[in-house]
């Protein structure tokens, strides 16, 4: 949950019942949110371990996806992400590499200005949070319509597909700087086209009928 001006009453208690965790000032707990797991009740005071920030949250990737749109987490490593170069905030390019079937290599943008919401760990924690451990970046989330996302999952699956190679490579850009970044848009339909002619979308009303033996009589 999180904390509001509109949450905070002020009251006078003993100095005895403030203790080095109590948090006295409304600056250290509004835009705070309440820590996963806990509960703090109606009238108690607030304390350093009952509150957390945004980037402390577990889910906090989910919270900055736009309404209408679906989280995608893209696998990078330490050279993909470019030294580390990947942070939240800025914007990167999808790029496509793929061999056909007549064994004639591609490479081409798929998409141009995907907003990276987040940078995570194989172990969930965020590179790029306040610490000195040095962490080695696994995945970037960032939000797209359900139908990139779907185009995504396709791309990445290619490799597993008889005679084609596939990879979809993340590249910074200076958009995330520029006074009005552009909007994610699919670059290539060339490339749209030949994930989809070599996949296929399973609809819900295609499926076999799936046997429940407790309906049988």
């Amino acid at each position: 949950t999180l904390i509001t001006k509109d949450m905070i009453e002020y009251i006078e208690v003993p100095a005895v019942s403030v203790k080095k965790t109590t948090l006295t000032s409304s600056q250290n707990i509004i835009g705070k949110y309440s820590n996963y797991n806990t509960m703090i009740p109606q009238g108690s005071m607030f304390f350093t371990d009952t509150l957390i920030t945004k980037d402390e949250l577990p889910d906090s990737a989910l919270m900055d996806v736009a309404e209408g749109e679906v989280l995608y987490n893209f696998p990078v490593t330490m050279n993909t992400s470019y030294q580390n170069s990947i942070m939240p905030g800025t914007k990167v390019d999808i790029y496509m590499k793929a061999t056909n079937d007549d064994h004639v290599l591609m490479v081409g943008k798929l998409l141009e200005n995907v907003n990276v919401l987040a940078v995570k760990t194989s172990d969930g924690l965020n590179v790029f949070e306040d610490t000195s451990e040095r962490r080695t970046p696994a995945y970037i989330f960032f939000g797209v319509s359900p139908e990139i996302h779907i185009l995504l999952r396709k791309a990445s699956y290619l490799r597993n597909v008889k005679n084609i190679s596939a990879e979809i490579i993340p590249v910074p850009t200076t958009e995330s700087y520029s006074a009005e970044p552009g909007a994610l848009k699919l670059s290539s339909t060339y490339l749209k086209s030949f994930i989809e002619s070599n996949t296929a979308l399973i609809n819900e009303d295609q499926l076999p009928d799936v046997y429940d033996p407790s309906e049988e009589q």
